[in-house]
């Protein structure tokens, strides 16, 4: 078991992944160094700011809003108590996707509470007859914030040098994101409104650049995927680069050292690169003029 000092070092610092001694030990040595430099309130504070509370949310008043949409001093005894008990696995007590183990772990907290007369018996027993969906936003409204803006953050966490780490270092990073452009490039993938795909099956990818900066202001990865860091069918997708080098390769050089103009005709026949090499259409076949 770890303090919650340790807790904040690992959170803060260390990799969590390494289970060594010597990595069990630095957290030890950094966590005295920690209680020598803040009060137990100080540290309390940090904790609450920083732990995990599930659905990729850090911290009380983060996951207050997230989950009831509402600053965390205006939460019930319920509510406040449900948070309180999910830090020991966050995942487990979701309320969205453990509603029963949720409600056990809260009315523990409770328990605990009236136990340590921090409550009195009458707020424990109204408030664990609270259902534990009450006041919880709704889980299209939950499911919006997850996957908000997922396929853009996934590529520019993509980006980060290696020797950062975004979850520890606060990090304070730019981007060229257009909020307008990526809620619209989503509505264009997730709804027929805008395209009418064939079924939901179909899949595409968007990406969105700005053609006088290079800047990229939206990307959709996908249609309909109900998951996070998922595949990215605009980013990942390995294909040719097909007709896309045709400016670059062909058109742009003919207009700069052939002194072609964009009305210059060339006739579909049989044509023999230098070297030998033919060069044809997909189907191997010809036109004519």
């Amino acid at each position: 078991a770890s303090t919650l000092s340790q807790q904040i070092i690992k959170m803060s610092y260390l990799d969590y992944t390494n289970k060594t001694l010597a990595r069990k030990a630095q957290e030890a040595w950094l966590a005295l160094q920690l209680e020598e430099k803040y009060s137990k309130n100080d540290i309390l504070e940090i904790y609450v700011n920083k732990v995990y509370m599930s659905d990729r949310v850090h911290g009380m008043q983060t996951a207050s809003e997230h989950y009831f949409g509402k600053n965390v001093k205006d939460l019930t005894l319920a509510q406040t108590a449900l948070l309180a008990g999910m830090p020991q696995s966050p995942n487990n007590y979701n309320p969205y996707e453990h509603p029963e183990a949720a409600k056990k772990r809260r009315d523990q907290v409770l328990t605990n509470m009236y136990t340590h007369d921090k409550i009195t018996k009458e707020e424990m027993t109204e408030a664990q007859k609270t259902p534990i969906t009450t006041g919880l936003r709704s889980k299209k409204d939950r499911e919006d914030k997850i996957y908000k803006y997922d396929s853009y953050v996934t590529q520019v966490l993509s980006e980060i040098p290696k020797e950062y780490d975004v979850y520890r270092d606060g990090l304070t990073i730019h981007t060229a994101l257009d909020r307008d452009a990526q809620e619209y490039t989503e509505k264009m993938l997730n709804t027929n409104e805008i395209v009418n795909f064939t079924d939901d099956e179909m899949q595409a990818g968007i990406v969105l650049q700005d053609t006088k900066t290079g800047r990229v202001q939206a990307i959709g990865g996908g249609r309909k995927q109900k998951v996070t860091r998922g595949y990215n069918y605009a980013t990942q997708v390995k294909r040719s680069v097909g007709s896309t080098m045709k400016p670059i390769a062909d058109y742009g050089p003919a207009f700069e050292y052939l002194d072609w103009s964009t009305a210059h005709i060339l006739e579909d026949e049989p044509y023999t690169y230098s070297g030998g090499t033919p060069i044809n259409n997909w189907d191997f076949g010809y036109k004519g003029p």
